[in-house]
């Protein structure tokens, strides 16, 4: 699999994952949970830094899928409408919408 490949399949997944945040009206400001389990050997300062790093990764992944999902709005809506009439979606119905819609398709 080329890195094209997979990173078109990260964007994906970090805009689906974006939709379904944005659908249940979570943030990444949210507190997430504590990235060291509580009672560990970690101080409180480095509790306080590993989590404000990974409220600011998770801040900047929502963001990038935020406008992942902006972008191909349309895409979306199409998918989800055909996905409502069949239950589920082959690869194949997939490419054909990615195609139709412009969109450069890995086979």
């Amino acid at each position: 699999m080329t890195p094209l490949v997979l990173a078109r399949r990260a964007a994906l997944a970090a805009a689906l994952v974006a939709a379904a945040l944005i659908a249940s009206g979570c943030a990444p400001d949210a507190a997430p949970p504590p990235a060291v389990a509580e009672g560990s050997d970690a101080s409180a300062a480095t509790h306080e830094t590993i989590d404000a790093e990974v409220r600011r990764i998770v801040g900047e992944q929502f963001e990038r899928a935020t406008t992942l999902v902006a972008a191909h709005r349309g895409l979306l809506s199409q998918l989800s409408a055909e996905l409502l009439k069949a239950e589920s979606l082959d690869g194949n119905t997939v490419r054909a919408a990615l195609s139709s819609a412009g969109q450069a398709v890995a086979s």
